[in-house]
C-alpha cells in the first residue's frame, strides 16, 4: 500500500501539467482519487497511465489529503503559468499577451480559421509560457488564440505586434461564432487597418461583450511575436515616446555623420570618410531595424520590402565596419591576424550580399547572426591587443565596442524572454550603437592628431631618401631609349621564329590533339607578340619616327573599353570615377586608334596616380564638323587630385618632370607620360590644353580630328523595315545566367521571339530539332564551347546549317576573330555590348533574308 501510494503520489507531482494540457484534471477526477478505482468508469479512457493506478490504494486515510494538496499545487501552478480566462478589458491599459495566448502551429500552413475553430484542432491550440514568444526561423504558420471581455469596459482595444519584419498577420474577430471582421498587415500584405502605427497594429473595437480573436502569422524572417493590447491613449502615448527616442536617435546620428564628413572635406583625411560610411551603414540598419526603412523608401517594391534588405544591410554594417577597423587600428601593419579576420568577414559578407542580390534568396541564411558574432568578438580583441599594446586611441576603441556588444546582448536576450520587452531593452540595441558612434569619434580625433605628428617626421626622413634615389635614377634614364629599343627588336627575332614554324605546321597533317596544341601556341604567341608591339610603339613615339595609321575602328567601343578598364581601379570607396559618351558620335571613325589608347591610357592613368580621393571625370563630346569634313572630338578629363604648382606647369611635358621630382617614385612610373601624349598629340596634329590648380585638381582637355568611315558597322540604331520581328527566331547561347537574361530582355525589347541554351551541345540539340533564324554564340562554355557547336552546326542536314551564327565574347586576343570565322561563325561582336550594337548585327544577317518569311 505505501509503495503504490508513493507511486500515484510521485506520477501527478511529475505531470501535473501534461494532465493539465489533457484536459482530464477537473472535479471528477478529484472525486474518482478519493473513491476506490473498481467503482469508477475514467472520464478520459484514452489516458493509459491514470488506468494503471492500483485500486483501492485511495482510500488510504494517508494518501487522501496528499493527493488532494498535490492536485491543489497543479492546478494553482497551471493558472500561474498560463491564464485562458477572457481578458477584462476595464482592467487593461498596457497588457502583454504571452501569458494570456494559446498558439497552435501549422507546418503545412494550409489550415483556414474555420479548421482551426473546429473541435479537433481546438484541442490543440497549446499555452505559452512567455512574455514574448519567439520561434525562430520557420516555414510554419502560427495561429495565436485570446478572448476579450467587454462587459465592464467602455472603450476600443489597439493589438499591437512590436516586431516590424513579419510578412503575413492576419487577424479574424469572432462573437457567438460569427466572423465580424478580418484585418491585414505585414508588409507582405496590403494593409486593412486604419490605425497608423510605427509597428503592425489591429484595432479591436468594443461591439460586442465577449470576444473571441484569432491571429494567423507566418514570415520569412525570424517569428518574433511581442503582443501588447492597449487602450488608444495608452497607444498614442507609446507612440509618442517611441518616436521622441527614434528622433533623438537618428538626429544624433545624423549630427555625428554630418560633422565627420565636414572633417573629411576640410581635412581630406580618409579615416573619416571611412567613419561617416560605417555609421552611415549603421544607420541605415537601425532605420531597417525599426521599419522605418521600408516605410519610407520601399513599401511599394516587393524585393526592396522584404526582410531580405534587412538581411543585406546587416550584412553590409559587418563588412563597412570590418574596413573601418582595419583602417582605424591599421591592422595590416600592427595586427595582422586581426587584419585577415576582417579580410575574411568582408569576403564573406560581400559574397553572401552578392548571392542574395542574384538569386533573391537567403542562400546562408544564419551567415548574417555568424558573421555579427565574429565581427564583435574580432573588434573586442583587437581594441583589448591595441590597449596592450599601449595604443592610446584604443581605450576609445575599446569602450566603443563593449557599449554595442552590450546592448545587442540585451536585445538577444530580450528576444529570448529573458528580459521584459519594453522601451530600454526595445533600443538597447539604438543605445548600444549611438553610444559606440560618439566614442569612436573621440577616437578619431585623437588618432588624426597622433598620426600627424608621426608624418611630419616620416616625411623630413622620406625626402632625404627620395633626393637620393632621384639622383640615381636621373644618372640610369638616359640609357632608357636605347634599352627599350634593343629590347624590342631582340623578341621580335624569336617571336618570328615561332609565327613561322606555326604558319608551316598549320598546312600539314595534324591530330586532334596536335590541333589543340598549335591553337595554344598561336594564342599565347600573338599575346606575347602584343607586348612587344606595345614596347616598340614605346620607342618608337619617344624617337619620333612614329607614323600615324587611319583605318575604321568602332570608336564608341575603344573608348568604353578604356572607360571599363579604370572604372575597374575606381573599385576604392573614396574614389569616383564617372565616364559620359556623346550619344552624336558615330559608331566607326577613320584614324589611328593604338595611337588614340596610348593616349587616353597616359592621361587617364595620370589622374589615377595622382587623386587618392575624390572623384574622376572622363567625359567625351562630340563637336561640329569642319569645312574639312573631318569629325572632331573633345576628350576632357577632370580629376580632385593634388594639382600642379603654376609656376611649374611650363615645364611639365617636359620628359622625366613631374610637379614635385620625390613623386616620380612615390607615385610610380618614369615621369614620361605627358611628354608622351604631347608627341602623340603632335603626330595626330591635334590639340592638348593643360589647367590645374594645387589641391583642387587638374582638367586636361583634348581635341582630335578623324575622318569619317563608311564601313558595314555605321548602321541605323533601328531595326531595318525589311524586317518583322515577331516573325524571327534567335537563339541565345550563353552560360552566364545574367548576360543570358541581359541579352534575352534586350532581343525581347525589340519585338524577337527569343530562345536559350546554356552550353553548346545543348545548342547543337536544339537546332537539330527546330529551324532557327539567328544565333548569338558566346565561345567559351562548359561541356561544349561555342568554337565546336558552330562546327557542328554546319554540319546539319537542315536550314540551320546556313544559319548566320554571331560570336560573342569578352576576349579581346588577337585573333580571336579569325578563330571563330574558322570555327563556321560569320560575325563577332566584343562585350561590353549595347542593344545599338546588337541591331547593326541584326540588320547586317538578316535584311536580306526577310523574303523567307
Amino acid at each position: 500500500m505505501v509503495v503504490n501510494s508513493f507511486r500515484c503520489f510521485m506520477y501527478f507531482a511529475a505531470n501535473p501539467l501534461t494532465i493539465l494540457q489533457k484536459k482530464t484534471l477537473n472535479f471528477d477526477h478529484l472525486r474518482f482519487f478519493l473513491l476506490d478505482l473498481d467503482q469508477l468508469e475514467l472520464t478520459d479512457p484514452q489516458d493509459e497511465q491514470l488506468q494503471r493506478v492500483p485500486g483501492g490504494m485511495l482510500n488510504s486515510r494517508i494518501f487522501q489529503p496528499l493527493l488532494f494538496l498535490t492536485l491543489m499545487l497543479a492546478s494553482a501552478l497551471a493558472g500561474a503559468v498560463s491564464n485562458f480566462a477572457p481578458i477584462p478589458t476595464a482592467e487593461v491599459n498596457n497588457l502583454p499577451l504571452g501569458r494570456h495566448l494559446r498558439m497552435l502551429e501549422d507546418p503545412s500552413g494550409t489550415l483556414l480559421v474555420e479548421d482551426v475553430r473546429s473541435t479537433d484542432f481546438d484541442r490543440q491550440f497549446e499555452p505559452l509560457f512567455v512574455e514574448t514568444p519567439y520561434l525562430g526561423r520557420t516555414h510554419s504558420v502560427f495561429w495565436f488564440r485570446f478572448d476579450l471581455d467587454f462587459t465592464e469596459g467602455n472603450s476600443d482595444m489597439i493589438l499591437e505586434l512590436g516586431y516590424p519584419h513579419l510578412k503575413h498577420i492576419t487577424l479574424y474577430r469572432f462573437a457567438e461564432n460569427t466572423l465580424l471582421d478580418q484585418q491585414m498587415s505585414g508588409y507582405g500584405d496590403p494593409m486593412t487597418s486604419k490605425l497608423h502605427c510605427s509597428r503592425p497594429c489591429f484595432l479591436i473595437p468594443q461591439s460586442h461583450d465577449r470576444q473571441t480573436l484569432y491571429l494567423r502569422v507566418n514570415s520569412d524572417s525570424p517569428l518574433f511575436v511581442p503582443m501588447h493590447l492597449r487602450t488608444p491613449n495608452s497607444q498614442l502615448k507609446s507612440e509618442r515616446v517611441m518616436m521622441a527616442l527614434s528622433s533623438l536617435f537618428y538626429g544624433a546620428f545624423l549630427v555625428m555623420g554630418l560633422f565627420n564628413l565636414f572633417l573629411y572635406f576640410s581635412t581630406r583625411k580618409s579615416s573619416y570618410l571611412y567613419y561617416v560610411a560605417y555609421i552611415t551603414s549603421l544607420g541605415l540598419w537601425t532605420l531597417s531595424h525599426d521599419g522605418l526603412l521600408r516605410e519610407m523608401l520601399f513599401m511599394g517594391n516587393e524585393f526592396l520590402a522584404s526582410y531580405r534588405i534587412h538581411f543585406i544591410l546587416t550584412l553590409f554594417s559587418v563588412c563597412m565596419g570590418a574596413i573601418f577597423c582595419q583602417k582605424f587600428l591599421n591592422t595590416r601593419d600592427n595586427m595582422p591576424l586581426h587584419h585577415k579576420a576582417f579580410s575574411f568577414l568582408i569576403l564573406i559578407g560581400g559574397i553572401d550580399i552578392l548571392l542574395i542580390l542574384l538569386t533573391g534568396k537567403l542562400m546562408l541564411p544564419n551567415s548574417a547572426n555568424l558573421l555579427t558574432i565574429i565581427f564583435c568578438f574580432a573588434g573586442l580583441s583587437a581594441g583589448t591587443l591595441g590597449l596592450m599594446r599601449g595604443l592610446k586611441t584604443a581605450r576609445f576603441f575599446l569602450t566603443a565596442w563593449i557599449s554595442v556588444i552590450i546592448g545587442s546582448a540585451c536585445w538577444v536576450l530580450t528576444i529570448s524572454g529573458v528580459f521584459p520587452l519594453n522601451k530600454i531593452t526595445l533600443f538597447s540595441v539604438h543605445m548600444g550603437a549611438l553610444v559606440e558612434t560618439i566614442l569612436l569619434g573621440l577616437a578619431l580625433g585623437d588618432r588624426i592628431n597622433v598620426l600627424q605628428a608621426e608624418r611630419i617626421q616620416v616625411e623630413q626622413e622620406a625626402k632625404h631618401r627620395l633626393e637620393e634615389t632621384n639622383a640615381k635614377l636621373a644618372a640610369s634614364n638616359r640609357f632608357k631609349d636605347e634599352f627599350l629599343s634593343t629590347i624590342s627588336h631582340e623578341l621580335r627575332t624569336p617571336m618570328n621564329g615561332i609565327f613561322g614554324a606555326y604558319e608551316l605546321l598549320e598546312h600539314t597533317d595534324l591530330n586532334t590533339e596536335q590541333v589543340k596544341y598549335l591553337s595554344t601556341i598561336s594564342r599565347s604567341s600573338r599575346d606575347m607578340m602584343g607586348m612587344v608591339e606595345n614596347i616598340l610603339t614605346y620607342t618608337q613615339l619617344e624617337s619620333g619616327i612614329a607614323k600615324p595609321n587611319e583605318f575604321p575602328f568602332r570608336i564608341k567601343e575603344c573608348l568604353q573599353e578604356i572607360a571599363m578598364h579604370y572604372r575597374g581601379r575606381a573599385s576604392m570607396p573614396d574614389l569616383d570615377f564617372d565616364f559620359k559618351l556623346d550619344n552624336k558620335i558615330p559608331m566607326t571613325l577613320a584614324g589611328d586608334e593604338d595611337k588614340l589608347r596610348l593616349l587616353l591610357d597616359h592621361l587617364l592613368d595620370n589622374a589615377f596616380k595622382f587623386t587618392d580621393q575624390g572623384f574622376i571625370r572622363f567625359e567625351v563630346t562630340y563637336l561640329q564638323s569642319g569645312d574639312d569634313e573631318l569629325e572632331k572630338l573633345q576628350f576632357v578629363i577632370r580629376d580632385s587630385g593634388c594639382g600642379v604648382p603654376e609656376s611649374l606647369q611650363s615645364d611639365i611635358f617636359n620628359s622625366f618632370k613631374q610637379a614635385d621630382g620625390s613623386l616620380t617614385r612615390r607615385k610610380g612610373g618614369l615621369g614620361i607620360g605627358l611628354a608622351l601624349c604631347q608627341k602623340i598629340v603632335t603626330l595626330l596634329q591635334g590639340k592638348l590644353e593643360f589647367r590645374s590648380v594645387v589641391n583642387e585638381g587638374t582638367q586636361v582637355v583634348l581635341t582630335l580630328a578623324f575622318k569619317p568611315a563608311e564601313d558595314q558597322y555605321r548602321q541605323a540604331n533601328q531595326i531595318s523595315d525589311t524586317i518583322k520581328p515577331e516573325k524571327i527566331d534567335i537563339l541565345v547561347v550563353e552560360d552566364n545566367y545574367v548576360n543570358k537574361l541581359v541579352m534575352e530582355g534586350q532581343l525581347k525589347k525589340l519585338g524577337f521571339q527569343v530562345f536559350a541554351a546554356g552550353n553548346g551541345k545543348e545548342a547543337v540539340t536544339m537546332m537539330e530539332k527546330r529551324e532557327y533564324d539567328l544565333v548569338f554564340m558566346d565561345c567559351q562554355m562548359p561541356i561544349m564551347d561555342g568554337f565546336e557547336a558552330a562546327r557542328q552546326v554546319r554540319q546539319l542536314n537542315n536550314r540551320n546549317a546556313s544559319i548566320p551564327i554571331i560570336a560573342v565574347t569578352a576576349n579581346t586576343n588577337p585573333g580571336d576573330r579569325e578563330n571563330c570565322i574558322s570555327a563556321g561563325m560569320n560575325d563577332y561582336i566584343k562585350k561590353p555590348f549595347n542593344q545599338a550594337i546588337l541591331i547593326a548585327a541584326i540588320n547586317r544577317w538578316l535584311s536580306y533574308d526577310t523574303d523567307a518569311h
